[in-house]
């Protein structure tokens, strides 16, 4: 597999995130004070993310809930990864 499966996933200190009744998440950037949000899909990606251990255990379990190649999720989970680390919403170690 390649490199993301090696990596960590933090979120700092600054960044608070309520998921809202309708299944979304929406984040506040305390340190830029930018609003960003997740569907539904993206909602289910982040909690397998923040709660696994891993990138790789997130992988596999999202695997099993979505009906997708693995070649399609890893592109979708590296983009949603790219985007929220650009954003400052995590990071990557």
């Amino acid at each position: 597999m390649t490199t993301i499966f090696n990596k960590t996933l933090k979120v700092p200190d600054d960044i608070m995130f309520q998921e809202l009744s309708n299944g979304e998440i929406v984040f506040l950037n305390l340190d830029n004070e930018t609003y960003y949000g997740l569907d539904s899909a993206g909602t289910i990606f982040w909690k397998e993310l923040t709660n696994t251990a891993d990138i790789k255990t997130a992988y596999d379990n999202l695997l099993e809930i979505f009906d997708v190649t693995p070649t399609k999720l890893k592109k979708d989970l590296d983009i949603l990864l790219e985007e929220l680390k650009s954003n400052g919403i995590i990071t990557l170690s």
